[in-house]
């Protein structure tokens, strides 16, 4: 008897492979274009980001911007490799086993190396690009510890959810690769618990944008320095605070949970990954745009008094202090009396204390 005789041959629906194959064919077109807007993004931003962030990469915001910006990168380009491997290489592997030679052992180690490295970066990635978020409300809310706390927690809670749910193995050793039996026994078996755990993750991730925008509008319009500076417009809390970036991604976020209930799960999460890219672009150039407004004013502020705390005490003051710089739109202005001592008086004619030339926030 032929070798081919003794291959398992799984009878499926028709439909059902169609299905699978258009989402998969939508997933790589997807990828390739993620991949080519992020890359564009990387070189078009990269003499900024030697002047704003390879300049300061001892910074913690630095670090997550370097993670949230090439993480993101890699991350995307190992799933066009792991489609890539469970695609073309899949096909080369069983005609070349037709042949006497056993490749697909050796394809599905690579593949589930690809998946696994693919996981780690995708968990950094998210980590990043919301720490930044993380960041910038603890700047802008002066380090409110309760908020901060809230948000590190709903961010560790998706990411335990997200490592408690990657399968052991996610590639095939049987003849086909990701043979489309498995996927549909798959499906059978875990679609409705890793229904609610998509549901979850996606809320989670919905829940830490929606406080950014809440938080954000609320100390933007409440700051210390509204009284000087004035009530920041619209346009200043849409564009200068990011408040219009932070909605984009939310209610992109909010669109992805609710899908996972009411779109078919083969296309539930088509979009994630161009979802993470266009957040990626979108928080990364907040970030630069907020380093340049800091490095215009000419404004950081130095630790004073370091000396009188402990090791630790100080090294947290640093971050503290580095958080402030880097995310607070206006942390050259550290008190009332910095803004009043900034204005020039008699600058205008019948008041004495004009404040017209400061920066609206």
């Amino acid at each position: 008897m032929s070798s081919n005789s003794t291959l398992p041959h799984p009878q499926v629906d028709p439909l059902v492979v169609q299905e699978i194959y258009s989402s998969q064919l939508a997933q790589v077109l997807n990828e390739y274009a993620t991949c080519v807007a992020l890359t564009y993004e990387a070189l078009l931003t990269f003499h900024r980001q030697v002047e704003l962030v390879w300049s300061k990469k001892g910074s913690f915001g630095s670090i997550l911007y370097l993670l949230a910006l090439y993480t993101t990168l890699f991350f995307i380009i190992i799933l066009l490799i792991f489609q890539f491997g469970t695609g073309p290489l899949w096909c080369i592997s069983y005609s070349l086993m037709s042949r006497g030679l056993q490749l697909i052992t050796t394809f599905s180690r690579i593949c589930n190396f690809l998946a696994d490295l693919g996981n780690i970066l995708g968990i950094i990635s998210f980590t990043a690009i919301h720490g930044l978020l993380i960041l910038r409300v603890y700047a802008i809310s002066g380090g409110n510890k309760p908020i901060v706390s809230f948000l590190v927690l709903a961010l560790a809670a998706r990411g335990a959810l997200v490592v408690a749910t990657i399968p052991e193995s996610q590639c095939t050793s049987s003849v086909g690769g990701l043979a489309v039996k498995e996927v549909q026994d798959l499906e059978q078996n875990t679609q409705l618990i890793l229904a609610g755990v998509d549901l979850t993750q996606n809320t989670l991730a919905a829940v830490i944008d929606a406080t950014s925008v809440l938080v954000t509008l609320y100390y933007a319009r409440n700051s210390p320095e509204r009284a000087l500076l004035g009530i920041p417009t619209i346009t200043d809390l849409l564009l200068k605070h990011g408040i219009l970036r932070f909605l984009i991604i939310f209610t992109w976020e909010l669109k992805l949970a609710i899908g996972t209930k009411l779109i078919p799960s083969h296309f539930a999460n088509l979009d994630s990954v161009l979802q993470l890219c266009i957040s990626t672009i979108l928080v990364c150039r907040f970030v630069l745009d907020l380093r340049g407004l800091n490095d215009w004013y000419g404004g950081t502020s130095d630790l004073e008094g370091s000396r009188q705390f402990s090791l630790f005490k100080a090294v947290g003051q640093r971050i503290h202090e580095d958080v402030l710089n880097d995310f607070a739109l206006t942390s050259h202005l550290t008190s009332a009396n910095d803004v009043i001592d900034s204005v020039q008086p008699g600058q205008n004619q019948g008041d004495p204390w004009s404040i017209s030339t400061l920066p609206q926030v």
